[in-house]
Formats: C-alpha cells, sequence, structure tokens
C-alpha cells in the first residue's frame, strides 16, 4: 500500500514525460500484481483443496489489485490538483519558489470534521446491515472503493507530515493517530468483504503511513521541497480579488 501512494506521488509531482509516467504506474502494478500472488497463494493453498485453490487466489488479487489502483489514483488526482494550484516538488527554493507554508485547521473545521465523525459513527450499523454481503456487487464495489479511499487518504496523510510544511514531531505524531484512526474503518463497516480483523487493519494503515514518511523523509533530507512558486501565488492571490 505503501508502494503505491509513493509511485502515485511520483506519477504527479515528479519531472518526468506523459510516457514515464503510464511505463512506470504499468510497471508498479505488474509488480504488485507478482507480490500478491505470490503471497497469497501460500496463505490460501492447502485447506481449500487444489481444484479450489487458482480461483481463490484469483479472486483475492484482484481485490488487492483493485485496492492498490484505487489508492494510487487518489494520490494521483491529488497530486494533479496539487500541480494546477501551481505546486511543485523543487530543489532549488531560492530561484524557483518558497517552501509551503504549514496547513493550519479553523475552529469551523475542526467542527465540521467532528460532524463528520459522528455521522461516520452513526453510518456504521447501516453499513454492517445492507451493503456488508459478499455475494452482491454493489456491496463489493463500494467496499473496494470505500477500502481504496481509506488507503490513499493514509498515503496522503504520510505526505502532510513531512513535505506539508516544516517536520515536527507533532504533525508526525498527528499523521500516526490520523493513519491508525483511518484502519478502524474497513473492519468496522465492511467485516465481512474487507476484514474483521481490527488490529491488522489498524496495523496496515499505520504502517503505511511510516513507511511514507520515511521514504519521502529521505526525499527531504537530499533537499527536495513542496514548493509554490512566487509568481503562482501573486496570480492566484489577484484572481481572487473582487473586481471593481
Amino acid at each position: 500500500y505503501a508502494a503505491a501512494a509513493l509511485v502515485g506521488m511520483w506519477a504527479g509531482l515528479g519531472r518526468h514525460s506523459k510516457l514515464a509516467g503510464f511505463v512506470g504506474v504499468g510497471a508498479a502494478m505488474a509488480l504488485i500484481a507478482a507480490l500478491a500472488s505470490g503471497s497469497l497463494y501460500h496463505t490460501v493453498s492447502g485447506p481449500l483443496g487444489p481444484g479450489n485453490d487458482v480461483w481463490v487466489v484469483l479472486w483475492l488479487v484482484l481485490q488487492q489489485l483493485a485496492l492498490f489502483t484505487l489508492n494510487m489514483a487518489i494520490v494521483i488526482v491529488t497530486m494533479l490538483w496539487l500541480r494546477q494550484r501551481g505546486v511543485r516538488l523543487t530543489a532549488d527554493l531560492n530561484v524557483a519558489g518558497a517552501e509551503l507554508e504549514p496547513i493550519r485547521f479553523s475552529l469551523r473545521q475542526l467542527f465540521l470534521l467532528t460532524a463528520v465523525v459522528g455521522v461516520m459513527l452513526k453510518l456504521g450499523p447501516l453499513a454492517r446491515a445492507s451493503l456488508n454481503d459478499y455475494r452482491s456487487y454493489v456491496s463489493s464495489l463500494v467496499a473496494l472503493a470505500s477500502g481504496g479511499m481509506v488507503l490513499g487518504a493514509t498515503g496522503l496523510v504520510g505526505l502532510w507530515a513531512i513535505l506539508g510544511g516544516p517536520i515536527s514531531a507533532v504533525r508526525m505524531a498527528v499523521a500516526v493517530l490520523l493513519a491508525a484512526s483511518f484502519g478502524l474503518l474497513p473492519p468496522y463497516y465492511f467485516p465481512a468483504l474487507l476484514t474483521d480483523d481490527l488490529a491488522a487493519s489498524v496495523a496496515a494503515t499505520t504502517l503505511e503511513a511510516v513507511i511514507v514518511m520515511a521514504a519521502l523523509a529521505i526525499v527531504r533530507a537530499v533537499g527536495w521541497r513542496l514548493a509554490q512558486p512566487m509568481d503562482d501565488r501573486s496570480t492566484s492571490a489577484n484572481e481572487m480579488e473582487p473586481v471593481s
């Protein structure tokens, strides 16, 4: 999951051609499929019998590929949105621009977050009652979309902690807590479709965030930053001013 998020960040923010981006994403998906196939085959082979192993492995691999793909897609779309706003990954802050200001949250946003968390907790029993049937294609699609969003959001939290402003222990601790909280959602909403192992789900999202932060910390240590050139900032400011 961390690899998918990192590949998505490279594809969306890296300095490469579109062809190189497509080739890189395709190669990453092929490698992930090979790793998932090898790992899942050893997990399910034996108790189910030789006649069912291939089909079970195929289904589990397709499920994992869907989660990897959605994870990567969410990260790529977010990176492209940042590029549209003038944000670039650069190693020359003195010439190209200034480091991004740290993201701060207003009291209104915190109240909104509290309301969203309350609604999500209330929707849990409803989702388990109506969308937790593995025989339903709609339930499977909703579960996979939700799982992909959780994984994509976890990768973006790691990006925010390391490249979204000055690094601090508080930012990294908040990122780890958010990632662990994201891990509570799959077993709470879709225990029959995604996982019913609460500890494993929390460990997966937490480990994803830690690996992403560790990789991006190396990127930051060698001088790369997320920056917004000053001319883009001035243009954005002028566009926001009312026209008399």
